[in-house]
């Protein structure tokens, strides 16, 4: 088995320039949510540099926070909400994580709050469109790798990419994250 290091910016930039997903959302709209739903993730955590990239327990918090700060997902803020904690806090969530993300990662299907289709968005009326989402996150990358301080981040974090393992079709691949 092969492996090879790559920093944050490498795996990022294989990630969303793949043609893989853009096909999976031509065949398949509905699993490439579940992709999507990573790729949002990832985002978070990338904007959270240099906090620890694992950090257990963020990732409500660093997609709400990709959503609030980058231009390209501006039209997902209307997807905002509040609500409290098990301590009565009152937390800011945003429903792309809370009911897309949570949902279609942990069981196959969203929250009843929101809406999936093949093409566009509307987020006013929480649906959200594949080839919307795909394009707004791709935007939403290039807008990050923009940041000069979070850019620098990326590059220092490296991850063990571990290519050439396949089953069933598909290439396994596994990150150690380290800086």
């Amino acid at each position: 088995m092969e492996q090879e290091k790559k920093n944050l910016v490498q795996v990022g930039d294989t990630f969303f320039q793949s043609a893989t997903i853009k096909e999976l959302i031509e065949k398949d709209p509905y699993m490439s949510f579940i992709v999507l739903s990573a790729a949002l993730e990832f985002l978070g955590k990338c904007y959270k540099l240099p906090r620890t990239f694992m950090a257990s327990g963020s990732s409500s918090q660093d997609c709400y926070d990709v959503i609030n700060k980058l231009g390209a997902l501006e039209s997902y803020r209307d997807l905002n909400y509040k609500e409290k904690d098990k301590n009565g806090q009152e937390k800011e969530r945003n429903y792309l994580y809370t009911g897309l993300r949570c949902g279609i990662l942990h069981s196959l299907l969203p929250a009843n709050e929101i809406i999936l289709t093949p093409k566009e968005n509307d987020p006013k009326n929480r649906k959200i469109g594949a080839e919307t989402l795909y394009a707004d996150l791709c935007n939403a990358w290039s807008e990050l790798k923009a940041k000069e301080d979070i850019l620098q981040e990326m590059e220092k974090t490296t991850a063990l990419y571990i290519i050439g393992s396949c089953t069933g079709g598909t290439i396994d691949h596994r990150y150690e994250i380290s800086k």
